[in-house]
């Protein structure tokens, strides 16, 4: 309100200057402060004064804390520890963001007066990007310093174990298995494509619920619909409550091939000439797709077996089963011997069917 108590100042000693200046120290940074300037004369006599308001600097923020790291990870925690810069360093401030994304800055993040916190009731096998920062007491924040920090993932299910071919048909193979417990709580199977591996994992598979035998871990599953003969990779995996799946059980399994076509019926001679010979016969139906046909030498029994004989393809008349084929430049007046083999898409033949014919005289 007034001068009373205040620093004496004598007159400029810049000589043909007016302009007269005090510094005051020891003053708080960031602070406001008010002045009052009075004249005084020689009979000590002081004027009301002028006034005026001056704010100290602040000092720079903080410097960032270093070496950043994160350790004891869990499913649902892990601690973020660091060095402090120093400096006008007051406490720390350490904000986290919901994702591996880190955050732009420290805003609502928690105090720490210590050099690590602990982050807790955090998602298993989930990254969060964190932040730390410095601050003074004046409330300056330095920018911080990141990492990302990551929770670990629970663990899957075991592996089923003892993978088996339980039953198989041309067309299909039922694998089972038992379970390898922990937490399971169902299964995909997945198959490769014929003669092919199995599969390098189990997405895109079968989902197969457990046992339904309370007093049995075994479990299984039969694919349909597959190539006879063929061999197949199946891998089977086990899945928990978490939905995660391990790494999976393999194991190879062939599909059966049919018993070979039933002979064909009622093998006849049904033309001949001095140089040939007809031989005609009947389907005997079955899985045949094509036919074998040998002929003796001359004057000779039949062939033991079809190997080296003609393929003859099955009978193109409509609604027919009856096929022929006719050798041609024999011997005339001479007898030969015939066997007709059935042949299926495997190359299976059947043992076959006889006859014998003569040709014509000259």
């Amino acid at each position: 309100a007034n001068c009373v108590g205040g620093i004496s100042v004598p007159l400029s000693s810049n000589p043909g200057s007016s302009t007269v200046a005090y510094t005051f120290n020891n003053l708080t940074a960031g602070t406001s402060y008010g002045f009052r300037v009075c004249a005084v004369d020689q009979y000590g006599q002081n004027s009301s004064g002028t006034t005026t308001t001056g704010t100290t600097l602040l000092p720079p923020p903080p410097p960032n804390p270093t070496g950043l790291s994160i350790s004891a990870q869990t499913q649902t925690s892990f601690a973020v520890s660091w060095n402090t810069g120093g400096g006008t360093t007051d406490y720390f401030l350490v904000a986290r963001s919901e994702r591996s994304t880190l955050p732009a800055n420290c805003a609502g993040g928690t105090v720490s007066r210590s050099n690590s916190y602990t982050f807790n009731n955090l998602t298993a096998g989930k990254s969060y990007g964190i932040r730390v920062c410095a601050v003074d007491k004046y409330e300056q924040k330095s920018s911080g310093a990141t990492i990302t920090g990551t929770t670990t993932s629970p663990a899957g299910p075991p592996n089923p174990t003892g993978l088996s071919i339980d039953a198989k048909t041309p067309i299909s193979l039922t694998v089972g298995w038992t379970s390898g417990g922990g937490s399971t709580t169902s299964y995909i199977v997945a198959i490769g494509a014929a003669s092919a591996a199995a599969p390098a994992n189990c997405v895109g598979g079968i989902p197969v619920s457990l046992s339904s035998d309370i007093w049995s871990s075994t479990v299984a599953y039969t694919f349909n619909n597959l190539t006879a003969g063929k061999s197949y990779g199946i891998r089977v995996c086990a899945v928990n409550g978490n939905r995660l799946m391990s790494s999976g059980a393999t194991i190879n399994g062939t599909t059966d091939i049919p018993p070979p076509p039933p002979d064909v019926t009622g093998p006849e001679i049904s033309a001949k000439t001095q140089t040939s010979l007809t031989v005609a016969w009947s389907s005997g139906g079955g899985g045949a797709t094509s036919y074998l046909v040998a002929i003796g030498a001359a004057a000779a029994a039949a062939p033991a077996t079809c190997v080296g004989g003609i393929s003859v393809p099955l009978s193109s008349v409509p609604w027919s089963s009856a096929v022929a084929y006719t050798f041609n430049n024999l011997t005339a007046d001479t007898s030969y011997g015939f066997r007709v083999c059935a042949v299926d898409q495997y190359g299976q033949n059947s043992s076959g069917a006889t006859t014998t014919g003569k040709t014509l005289s000259n």
